[in-house]
């Protein structure tokens, strides 16, 4: 997964009513958050504001982005929006209605704990791993955010 380009879908549609802006698409860094339909999303959204802090960061520092994509299933979809807008009104959270960000990006493993990316300007992936998991986990991020900044 290392090094490929992540393709972000022109139909991600954001919970505010906005598209992918091009300061997003344009940023040094972007952290990619990413929930599928095989995990309860309800459930992940719940532990949203772990993630608070690298939002803080991206809002500090415009050469990096924070955002999430989520996949719910159809089912979940207006509850999720809800429960979105509710509580997290600030952070770039983005609906990908159809899988498409995963049928863009097929090299993407099944498993969730590899579904948190870090990639350059160019959209390749320089880390993978979830920021919030431990000291260790958030300092190596750290590390590569500030080398490609």
């Amino acid at each position: 997964m290392l090094s490929k380009e992540i393709v972000l879908p022109s139909s991600l549609e954001s919970i505010s009513g906005d598209a992918v802006d091009s300061c997003m698409m344009n940023a040094k860094a972007k952290c990619i958050l990413y929930i599928d339909s095989t995990e309860c999303s309800s459930c992940k959204v719940g532990h949203l504001p772990r993630y608070s802090s690298f939002f803080n960061l991206s809002k500090r520092d415009s050469s990096f982005v924070f955002m999430i994509v989520i996949s719910p299933k159809v089912e979940e979809r207006d509850r999720i929006i809800r429960q979105l807008q509710l509580s997290l009104d600030e952070i770039p959270i983005y609906l990908d209605n159809g899988s498409s960000f995963l049928m863009l990006n097929p090299f993407i493993p099944k498993d969730n704990r590899f579904h948190c990316f870090l990639t350059d300007a160019k959209g390749r992936v320089v880390f993978v791993g979830d920021p919030t998991w431990g000291v260790r986990t958030e300092t190596l991020f750290r590390e590569k955010l500030r080398k490609i900044q």
